[in-house]
Parts: structure tokens; sequence; C-alpha cells
């Protein structure tokens, strides 16, 4: 429950910082990755799994990383095609 509570913790800074930063600069930054609103921790993790088991040779990376990887893979936002890859890290 910890690795759940850990990425969902991660997911909603990511998504309070796009926020806090469209106000402290007026600049809209969008937000990275779109996930569900119906979605749980444990889809999160799912899908951070799922990523490091197909992509093995990144599991040496930091989980943000990993988890920002998959993240960008699996909840891309419709229109978003600039995907990074482990190499942008």
């Amino acid at each position: 429950m910890e690795c759940a509570g850990f990425l969902r913790g991660f997911n909603e800074g990511v998504n309070l910082k796009v926020q806090l930063s469209a106000g402290a600069t007026k600049i809209q930054l969008s937000q990275p990755w779109c996930t569900l609103e119906t979605g749980t921790d444990v889809q999160l993790g799912l899908v951070l799994v799922k990523y490091i088991r197909a992509h093995s040779e990144t599991a040496h990376l930091r989980t943000t990383v990993l988890a920002s990887l998959a993240y960008f893979e699996a909840f891309a936002c419709q229109g978003k095609t600039d995907v990074p890859t482990a190499g942008g890290f």
C-alpha cells in the first residue's frame, strides 16, 4: 500500500505544480499526462510495473522518472504527441 500511496502523491504533486505554476507565472502549463478521474492507486502501480517490465533497460532509474515515463505512455493527453523517452531525463 505504501507504493500506491507514493505514486498517488507523486501524481497529485505533479498536478499541483502545474496549477501553482500557472497562478505564479501567468503561464498556463499543460498537464504532462491525463490520468482518468476514476483511476485508482493500484492502477497507477500496475501501469508502472508494466512499463518497467516492457522497458527493463530503464529499471535502474529513479522511481519518479520511471513513473513519469510510464504515465506519459499510458495516459497521453488527447492530441499530445511529444512523449519523452528515458534519454530525455
